[in-house]
C-alpha cells in the first residue's frame, strides 16, 4: 500500500479514536476500597449500608419500609447526630395523590454559617424492585458521606440531611419537608441524588433556578466546576430535561428557587423498577462517582457563602470535556456566537468562490442532499425500531425503561444513520466539490446554531460550537489556491476542525440515546446524521482509493451491531422478561379475578389469568375505573378482610352536603383508591384536614389514592349536592400475590419477573358503598 493509500485508513482510525475517547471518558471512577482514609468516599463501605437498605422492596408505607427508617435513624443515632422522623400527612399538588410519609431527617451543625446545605435521597422504593439503584445508591451515599465528613474537620455551615419517604408515588415527602418542615427555612442549597437505571456515571441532570433559558444557574455551575474531580454535565441535557415532564424530588425544590443541583446516573435502564434493581446490578463504580460528587460538593457548598447563590443573574452555557474540564460561558453569548459562525460561513463560501472551489448552486444542492439524509436518519429510526418490536420483540419490549443489551442495539442504529449519511454524501460527491459539500452541510450547522441560541441558548453549545470550528477550518482551506485536501496542511486543518464536534457530540447523543430511548430515536439520529456530515471534506482522502469504503463499514457495523444487540436481549434466567398479572376480589359478592394488564401473555400468566371464563361485568364491578379490554378471567374467592369506610359525619346544610368519611385497611395494605361516583360535582376535598387540588377521573369515576400504612386509617372529606345519590367503591392494595398458596397461582419460572407495572403481583381488595 503506497503512502497515500494509507493515509486514509490512519486518519479514520484516528478520528475514530477520538470518539472512542469521548465516550469512554465518561465512565464512572473505580469504587474506593474499604480501608481507603476515613476522609475519603469509599463505594465499598457504602455498600455495607446498600446491603440492609435494598434487602428487599420497600414501598412507602410498608413494613419493610418502616424497617429501612428504623436502620437509617440508627445509622445517624450512631453519627451522634441530631435526627427524627417527620411524620405527617401530604398532598401531592402536582399529581394529586395523597400519603402518610415518614421522613427522616437529620442535621450536622456547622461552626459559623446562616444558612444549610440538603442533601436529598429519597429512601422508599417500587412495589416490586429492592431499589438498589433507586434509590438506595444515593442514600447509601449519604450516609458514607455524612462519616467521611465527621472524620475530617467540621464545616462552616450545617448539612442537613433528608431521606425523603413517598418519592415514587408523587414527591410526597419532599412536598411535606417543604410545606412543614422548620427547617427547610434554613436551607441554602439543595444537593439531589437520584437513578434511573443500575449503572453509568453521575450526571448532572438540573440546575436551580431553571435551564431551559439559562437563567440563574451561572454561580453552582461555577462551583461545580471548581468542587467536582469528575465532572459530568451537559447545559443542553439540563435545557432539555426542563422541558420535559420529568419530576424528582429535585422538582419540589426548584420550584421554591432555592439554588441546588439535582445528579443521576442512567445506564442499565432495564433494571430500572424491576426486580433485577437489586445489590447484584448495580454499579459500584456508579455508587463511587455519587458520593465522589456528594461528598465534594458538600464541603464546597460547606465552606461557602451560601448566600451569594441565590442571588446570581444570569446563565451559563456548559459542557464537560473528558470527563476533566467543565467548558462554560455567559448564556448571553449565544447568539453573539452564532452569528460569528454565520459570518465565519459567508466568508468561507465568498473564499471559496474567489478561487473558484465552488458554486452557490453546489450549495445549495449540498444542503438538499443533507436534507435526505437526515430524512433517511429519521426513517431508519423508525424503521429499525419497528422492524425489532415484529421480529424480535425483547430487543424494543415497551414494558422496560430499555431492553436489555440496549447500547449495542443503540450503536446499531446510529451506525445505520452514519451509513445512509455518507452513502448520500458518496453519491452527491459525484456530482458536486468536496467544499460545496461540506459548505452545504456547514450552512445546516450554522442555521442550526442560530435557531438553539434564540430558543435554546442554554443548550447552543453542542451545534455552536462545532459549527465554529467547522467553518474555520473551511475558511482556511477555502483561502487556499488549491483543491481542498490536496496540501499536507489541509490534512491538519480539516480534522483539527471536526474534533469539536466528535469530542462534544458522541457523549450527548449516547446518553440521549439512553434517555428518550430506541422508541425516540429519530431525533436522536438526526444529530448522528449531522455530525457524519462533518466528515464529508474528508471523504476522498478516508475512502481512497476505495470509494465506497467508508459507507460499507458502517452498514456492516450496524447490521453486526443490531445482531449482537438483539441476542444480548433476549430473555432468560439472567434477562428475565416482564409479566405482569394481579388479584381483585369482593368477599361480600364473593366475586374474584386475575387479571393482566399486558395484552399479550405469556407462559405464566397464560397458566390462570384466563383459565376460567369471568362473569359479564364482572371487571368493572371490582374495578370501576378499569379499561374494558384488559385480560381477566375468575379467580378463587380468598375470604381477605375487606377496607373499611366509615362515616364520621353526614351534614347537610342548604343544597349542599359534607361527608367527613374514615378509611381504613383491615390488612397490611400501603395503598387505598377511593372511587366516586356522582351526578353532583365533588369539591372541596381533604386529606386528613388538608386541601387536596384535584380527583382524578375516568370513566364515570373520580378517584383519590392514598399511600402509608393505611391499616391505621386516614380522614377524607368532602362536599357535593344534598340530594346527589353518591356511590363509593373502596379498594386496598398489597403486593403479596405470590404468597398466597390458597390462589392456585403458579410459581414464577425464572425466565419472567414482575413487570414494572404498579399493579404487578398485587391483592386487591374491592368494597362498595351507596352513600344515600
Amino acid at each position: 500500500m503506497n503512502r497515500a493509500s494509507a493515509r486514509g485508513p490512519l486518519l479514520a482510525s484516528l478520528l475514530a479514536l477520538v470518539v472512542l475517547g469521548s465516550l469512554t471518558a465518561q465512565l464512572p471512577p473505580a469504587a474506593v476500597p474499604v480501608d481507603a482514609p476515613e476522609t475519603v468516599f469509599s463505594a465499598h463501605r457504602a455498600h455495607d449500608h446498600l446491603r440492609v437498605i435494598a434487602a428487599e422492596p420497600h414501598p412507602v408505607g410498608s413494613a419493610a419500609n418502616r424497617r429501612v427508617r428504623d436502620a437509617l435513624v440508627e445509622v445517624l443515632d450512631e453519627f451522634g447526630m441530631r435526627s427524627e422522623v417527620q411524620r405527617t400527612a401530604a398532598v401531592s399538588t402536582r399529581f394529586g395523590v395523597t400519603a402518610i410519609v415518614e421522613n427522616v431527617v437529620g442535621r450536622l451543625p456547622g461552626t459559623s454559617g446562616e444558612a444549610a446545605v440538603l442533601l436529598v435521597a429519597h429512601y422508599d422504593s417500587v412495589p416490586n424492585a429492592p431499589g438498589a439503584a433507586d434509590n438506595g445508591a444515593a442514600v447509601a451515599a449519604v450516609l458514607e458521606t455524612l462519616r467521611a465528613l465527621l472524620a475530617g474537620p467540621p464545616l462552616a455551615n450545617d448539612v442537613i440531611v433528608l431521606f425523603s419517604d413517598a418519592e415514587e408515588v408523587g414527591l410526597l415527602g419532599a412536598e411535606a419537608f417543604v410545606a412543614e418542615h422548620p427547617w427547610w427555612g434554613e436551607v441554602g442549597m439543595v444537593l439531589n441524588f437520584e437513578a434511573r437505571g443500575s449503572s453509568g456515571p453521575s450526571v448532572l441532570v438540573e440546575t436551580s433556578p431553571t435551564t431551559a433559558v439559562g437563567r440563574g444557574n451561572s454561580a453552582v455551575v461555577a462551583a461545580f466546576s471548581a468542587a467536582v474531580a469528575y465532572p459530568n454535565a451537559s447545559s443542553f441535557a439540563s435545557a432539555v430535561y426542563d422541558l420535559l415532564p420529568n419530576d424528582t424530588d429535585f422538582s419540589v425544590f426548584k420550584a421554591q428557587g432555592t439554588p441546588g443541583l439535582n445528579f443521576a446516573f442512567i445506564r442499565g435502564a432495564a433494571h430500572y423498577h424491576t426486580p433485577r434493581d437489586a445489590l447484584d446490578t448495580v454499579s459500584l463504580a456508579s455508587l463511587q462517582h455519587h458520593g465522589e460528587h456528594m461528598l465534594e460538593l458538600t464541603r464546597h457548598f460547606g465552606d461557602a457563602d451560601l448566600a451569594a447563590f441565590a442571588g446570581a443573574a444570569h446563565g451559563t452555557v456548559y459542557v464537560d470535556v473528558f470527563r476533566r474540564w467543565v467548558l462554560r460561558y455567559p448564556v448571553g453569548l449565544a447568539v453573539p456566537l452564532a452569528v460569528v459562525a454565520l459570518a465565519l460561513w459567508w466568508g468561507a463560501v465568498t473564499l471559496a468562490r474567489r478561487r473558484d472551489h465552488l458554486r452557490l448552486r453546489g450549495v445549495a444542492a449540498a444542503v438538499l442532499a443533507l436534507t435526505v439524509a437526515l430524512g433517511l436518519s429519521v426513517g431508519i429510526g423508525i424503521g429499525l425500531h419497528a422492524l425489532l418490536r415484529a421480529a424480535h420483540p425483547a430487543a424494543a419490549t415497551a414494558w422496560l425503561a430499555a431492553p436489555y443489551g440496549v447500547e449495542v442495539t443503540m450503536l446499531g442504529f446510529a451506525l445505520a444513520a452514519v451509513a445512509a449519511t455518507l452513502s448520500v454524501a458518496r453519491a452527491a460527491r459525484a456530482w458536486l466539490g468536496p467544499m460545496a459539500l461540506a459548505l452545504g452541510g456547514a450552512l445546516v450547522w450554522v442555521l442550526s446554531s442560530l435557531a438553539s441560541a434564540l430558543w435554546l441558548p442554554a443548550g447552543s453549545y453542542l451545534t455552536t460550537l462545532p459549527a465554529l470550528a467547522f467553518v474555520t477550518g473551511l475558511l482556511l482551506v477555502g483561502s487556499s489556491r488549491e483543491a481542498p485536501g490536496t496540501k499536507p496542511w489541509h490534512l491538519v486543518v480539516l480534522p483539527l476542525a471536526v474534533l469539536p464536534g466528535l469530542v462534544l457530540l458522541p457523549p450527548f447523543i449516547h446518553e440521549g440515546f439512553v434517555g428518550v430511548g430506541l422508541g425516540l430515536a429519530a431525533p436522536v439520529l438526526v444529530l448522528v446524521g449531522l455530525t457524519a456530515w462533518l466528515l464529508t471534506p474528508l471523504l476522498d482522502v478516508m475512502s481512497s482509493p476505495h470509494r465506497w469504503a467508508l459507507p460499507a463499514v458502517a452498514w456492516l457495523g450496524s447490521a453486526a451491531a443490531l445482531l449482537v444487540g438483539a441476542a444480548g436481549s433476549t430473555f432468560g434466567p439472567d434477562q428475565p422478561g416482564p409479566s405482569n398479572a394481579f388479584y381483585v376480589v369482593d368477599p361480600e359478592v364473593a366475586l374474584a379475578l386475575f387479571v393482566s394488564v399486558q395484552q399479550e401473555g405469556d407462559a405464566w400468566t397464560d397458566a390462570f389469568v384466563e383459565s376460567v371464563a369471568a362473569p359479564e361485568g364482572a371487571l368493572q364491578q371490582l374495578l370501576p375505573d378499569a379499561p374494558a379490554d384488559l385480560r381477566h378471567g375468575s379467580a378463587p374467592v380468598l375470604g381477605l378482610a375487606a377496607p373499611e369506610l366509615i362515616v364520621v359525619a353526614d351534614e347537610r346544610s342548604g343544597d349542599s352536603r359534607r361527608l367527613d368519611l374514615r378509611l381504613a385497611a383491615s390488612r397490611e395494605a400501603h395503598q387505598l383508591a377511593l372511587l366516586l361516583r356522582s351526578d353532583s360535582l365533588i369539591s372541596d376535598v381533604r386529606f386528613e384536614g388538608r386541601p387536596v387540588p384535584s380527583l382524578a377521573a375516568a370513566r364515570g369515576w373520580q378517584a383519590l389514592v392514598s399511600y402509608g400504612p393505611m391499616r391505621e386509617g386516614v380522614s377524607v372529606s368532602f362536599t357535593l349536592d344534598a340530594d346527589a345519590p353518591l356511590e363509593a367503591v373502596l379498594i386496598d392494595r398489597s403486593h403479596d400475590l405470590l404468597t398466597l398458596p390458597d390462589l392456585g397461582v403458579p410459581s414464577r419460572p425464572a425466565d419472567l419477573m414482575a413487570a414494572p407495572n404498579v399493579t404487578s403481583d398485587a391483592v386487591m381488595v374491592s368494597s362498595r358503598w351507596q352513600l344515600e
